[in-house]
């Protein structure tokens, strides 16, 4: 298609319009992309390539999933129904510039739209414009900022959108901080302390975080609103925590999920993980091991997930994962921790939040 034939200032779809008659074999993967190639030029600026599927796959082929609908289970681009009779599948958009030369595909990553700016000059007024970079923003942004604890300001959409990658925004109070994943644009919360249900047999201290006193028994859970987040998304929960003269935190602990829809009393509870705040010590396991080998490298002697450091110099331990489908529930999700069973005194737990995340990002991109 020649660009100079289309309207500027516009976002383009391509779909593949088809019918399907006795059809076999149409419900793999497969992969569709858009290339924007300028004339008389043996350049091509070649965009991110989409998973698609022409057919549905059903429950056969993705057996072992339950009830869950196989296009929440897996991810990519579904076809659909046409007013005409007629099937359609999305391949790709692309925007066009006020200049019929300045094209970038609207839904390409941040990373993506800065490589084309700096490929081509003729790219670079579409790439760093606001209407590009408005897209790369949640739809609800401007709600969001406006929740801020401290006046956000900025002059344009792209510094708006490294801004929020860069220092998470305390909202609400202070009960919830928010931020941007760098590659996508996709939404990243936390649950602050304050936020958070905890039980810890005793009065806990908060300042910012929540400090752990010497107790028997451990409770920790948080609800998030799941329109809070991005659609066609895989997420996980993450406790974020720090350690202080710490003792009897390395037993294990049981992290469960539930998903609760509004104005129903029924759940769907998660399968329940085995964590470790503190990963166990020979001295805890003694026998299975060579003395001095941590547990969670020594032959797999136990199972279950264990915390790692971040970038930011905190701890944090995966509770759990979930995924978000095409709609937003009206519902909640709640990630819990703990541990009643060993009967033992722990204490120098510093907590600072659950965090949800998209499950391939980093806590800080």
């Amino acid at each position: 298609m020649q660009l100079r034939m289309l309207s500027p200032q516009t976002t383009y779809a391509a779909y593949l319009v088809f019918k399907l008659e006795e059809s076999r074999g149409l419900d793999c993967s497969a992969k569709a992309s858009i290339k924007l190639v300028k004339e008389n030029s043996a350049t091509e600026i070649e965009k991110e390539t989409n998973i698609v599927y022409i057919v549905t796959p059903t429950d056969d082929r993705y057996r072992g999933r339950g009830s869950i609908p196989v296009r929440d289970a897996i991810r990519g681009r579904f076809s659909q129904r046409r007013l005409d009779g007629w099937m359609e599948l999305e391949l790709g958009e692309f925007f066009i510039g006020e200049g019929l030369d300045e094209v970038i595909l609207s839904f390409t990553s941040p990373k993506e739209a800065c490589r084309a700016a700096a490929v081509s000059p003729a790219f670079n007024s579409a790439a760093n414009s606001d209407t590009m970079w408005e897209r790369f923003l949640p739809s609800d942004y401007k709600n969001i900022i406006g929740r801020s604890v401290s006046p956000v300001t900025y002059s344009t959409k792209k510094e708006l959108y490294f801004m929020l990658c860069k220092s998470p925004l305390l909202l609400d109070g202070g009960k919830l901080s928010f931020r941007l994943s760098k590659p996508d644009g996709r939404k990243c919360y936390m649950l602050c302390a304050r936020a958070l249900h905890i039980s810890w047999g005793d009065t806990p201290r908060f300042d910012e975080v929540a400090h752990l006193l010497s107790v028997w028994w451990l409770e920790i859970s948080g609800l998030m609103q799941l329109r809070m987040l991005s659609p066609q998304t895989t997420y996980a929960a993450y406790l974020v925590f720090k350690l202080e003269e710490s003792h009897g935190l390395d037993c294990s602990a049981k992290a469960s999920f539930k998903l609760v829809k509004e104005n129903s009393a029924t759940e769907n509870e998660k399968e329940t993980n085995i964590v470790y705040i503190v990963t166990p010590t020979e001295d805890r396991y003694r026998g299975r091991r060579r003395r001095g080998v941590p547990a969670r490298d020594a032959n797999h002697a136990i199972e279950g997930r264990f915390s790692r450091k971040r970038l930011d110099r905190w701890m944090e331990l995966e509770l759990g994962e979930f995924f978000i489908g095409e709609e937003l529930d009206e519902g909640e999700v709640q990630a819990e921790l703990l541990e009643t069973e060993h009967g033992i005194w722990r204490h120098g737990l510093i907590v600072e939040g659950i965090e949800f995340r998209p499950k391939e990002s980093k806590e800080r991109d």
